[in-house]
This record gives C-alpha cells, sequence and structure tokens, in this order.
C-alpha cells in the first residue's frame, strides 16, 4: 500500500492513488486505486482564510480510507472546514467549531 501525504499553502492534503496510472510498487508493476490507513491529524493549527478544505479525506473507486483520527486541532478562521467522503473508522473529537461535511462516512 502506498499512502502520499502532501502540504500545501492552502491546505493539508491527504492523497489516494485515484486510478493507478502514477503508482508503481517497488518492482514496477503498476497498482490500482489504493486508501489510506491509520491517518492521524492531531494538535494541529489552521491560521488563516483557506478557499479549500483545512483538512480533506476522499476516497475513489470504493476503496475506502480506513482508520482515521482528527482531534484536537485549532481552526483559526470561519473558512477552515473538514471535508471527509466515503471514508470509515473515522474519530472527530476537539476539533472546536469548525465545519464537518461528511459524505457516506461510515
Amino acid at each position: 500500500m502506498i499512502i502520499n501525504l502532501l502540504i500545501v499553502l492552502e491546505a493539508f492534503v491527504f492523497l489516494a492513488v485515484k486510478d493507478g496510472k502514477n503508482a508503481q510498487d517497488l518492482s514496477g508493476r503498476l497498482c490500482n486505486t489504493q486508501a489510506g490507513e491509520n491517518l492521524n491529524i492531531y494538535r494541529n493549527t489552521f491560521i488563516g482564510p483557506m478557499t479549500k478544505e483545512a483538512i480533506r479525506v476522499q476516497s475513489y473507486n470504493k476503496v475506502m480510507h480506513k482508520k482515521i483520527v482528527i482531534a484536537h486541532n485549532n481552526f483559526e478562521h470561519c473558512s477552515q472546514k473538514i471535508y471527509l467522503n466515503h471514508v470509515q473508522d473515522v474519530i472527530l473529537v476537539g476539533n472546536g467549531d469548525a465545519k464537518v461535511v461528511k459524505k457516506q462516512v461510515e
């Protein structure tokens, strides 16, 4: 399983492999859709206005991200939100008044 984590200026982004075209294992074999497991986003501070989500976890092709903990984060601007789409086993606690958008969360 390949897990990618990327931090950009306006968002904290957890990336999955959507269709496998850019993912290979160590032997060079192309991989299919992949998702992450055991993602912990804990005790972060998000500063300033954001045009996109502060935290976005999204699965593709029915391959779900699993075991996600988003806890005790500070969101300092009302534009900052958490977006969860097609994920499983999520714990959300202590994230203040951050808006949470959930779609197909188990």
